[in-house]
């Protein structure tokens, strides 16, 4: 009977615990680090751009890419003068959060200009 018991309270006991596991709705990466070196010198921009091209490569992966993050990536890409692929990434925002479309749709008008003035 003890038998059965402790194996009971075992089996619960890993149930339970098991159901505390903290799941990542997002994949961030180093996001949060190089935003903040990047802030605290902006000529680390490529290290920021280079990051955020593994983190939507791995959130795309899992289908965990972050809100923001297309978004933060095309504007990086616009800034560095790469009006077309800033427009992809742009979309890709606007597509994955809809909340998003207003804004998204007035920075593709400004990479639209850039790449017309190229």
């Amino acid at each position: 009977m003890r038998t059965v018991v402790r194996m009971g309270t075992a089996a619960l006991t890993a149930a339970l615990l098991s159901g505390c596991m903290v799941q990542d709705k997002y994949h961030w990466g180093s996001y949060e680090q190089d935003l903040l070196t990047y802030y605290r010198d902006s000529d680390k921009g490529t290290i920021l751009v280079e990051n955020l091209s593994e983190t939507i490569t791995k959130g795309e992966e899992k289908g965990l890419v972050p809100p923001g993050i297309y978004a933060e990536y095309g504007y990086l890409l616009l800034e560095s003068g790469n009006a077309k692929d800033s427009i992809l990434y742009f979309k890709k925002e606007r597509d994955a959060w809809p909340e998003s479309a207003t804004l998204m749709q007035a920075m593709i008008k400004v990479a639209e200009a850039e790449v017309k003035k190229q």
